[in-house]
């Protein structure tokens, strides 16, 4: 795509006080025709460039004004992409070497600028919510009554590769809706769940979510739901549940592969919210090695409020 618009990407951060308007550095004597219209196709796309940042630079704390800004920014290099991939090519070393610094000079600082206010932005947004981190690290599950759906996070760990991540959205029986944070296969996982971070954030505080009471449960004895008349019973990969007088129902069967161990390590409830949501540990042992993924998984099932069969 052409060294000086690959420049995009940089996120080294640039101080804020730096001058827009700064002149260019000194640069090698221009010695040919190739190397005088690739300096002057920088100091146009600097142009171009500029009042963006300038306006960025206004609305430091306006995520939605900085993303808007920067999808302009984008715009920008893309149309003047081929152009600049063009001349840049046509450069011999020597020239490359002196057209690159001017480049470092005169576009770089932009592309830093605009980028680390929007990360700024974004961090800032990150940190205004606590709820955040806990959902993502999967110390959390939230609830929201406006959508009538819970969020969870599940998280799995490839032998050899990484870790991935995905918030699910689930409402009722329906199938969740998973939103993609990072894979094992991302060369750079923090990059990617910070990229992925505005549109999980707009989503909770769009539909209102907020954090469900957490219980600590291993599966070896029933749990009694705070809040609630219900008991859990987990009993060979089935969650069940009972109310008093009444006789046990299943509410949920954990479909998974006879090789992973599966181990409950929470419950989630809300009083008055006739939903639950069961952490689970999906653990391959020693097949691990081989290539199947450590898991923590979230299994969510309706807390029926119709009376069962009474028993006798």
């Amino acid at each position: 795509m052409g060294k000086w618009l690959g420049i995009l990407t940089t996120l080294a951060l640039v101080p804020r006080a730096l001058a827009l308007d700064a002149p260019p550095p000194a640069v090698a004597p221009v010695t040919s025709e190739k190397v005088a219209q690739s300096l002057a196709f920088l100091d146009k796309l600097a142009a171009e460039l500029a009042p963006l940042v300038v306006h960025a630079d206004a609305t430091p704390d306006d995520l939605a004004a900085l993303r808007q800004i920067h999808g302009q920014f984008e715009q920008v290099m893309r149309v003047r992409r081929p152009e600049g991939a063009a001349l840049h090519n046509s450069l011999n070393l020597d020239e490359k070497i002196v057209v690159d610094a001017y480049a470092q000079r005169r576009v770089t600082p932009l592309v830093a600028r605009l980028v680390g206010l929007l990360e700024h932005a974004q961090a800032a947004a990150t940190l205004a919510d606590p709820l955040l981190d806990n959902l993502v690290e999967g110390r959390a599950v939230l609830w929201s009554a406006l959508e009538h759906a819970v969020a969870f996070c599940d998280r799995w760990d490839q032998e050899g590769m990484g870790r991935g991540a995905q918030v699910v959205f689930q409402r009722g029986k329906e199938d969740g809706v998973p939103l993609p944070l990072f894979a094992p296969e991302d060369d750079e996982p923090t990059a990617t769940l910070n990229r992925n971070i505005p549109a999980l954030l707009h989503k909770l505080k769009s539909g209102q979510y907020a954090p469900m009471l957490r219980q600590t449960w291993t599966g070896k004895k029933p749990l009694k739901l705070a809040g609630s008349d219900w008991q859990l019973k987990w009993q060979g990969r089935r969650i069940w549940g009972q109310r008093p007088r009444q006789k046990p129902v299943e509410l949920a069967l954990v479909t998974v592969e006879a090789v992973w161990k599966v181990t409950p390590l929470a419950v989630y409830t809300l009083p008055g919210v006739p939903v639950a949501v069961v952490a689970l540990e999906h653990d391959p042992g020693k097949l691990y090695g081989e290539g199947l993924n450590h898991v923590i998984a979230h299994e969510a099932f309706l807390l029926s409020e119709p009376a069962t069969a009474t028993v006798k």
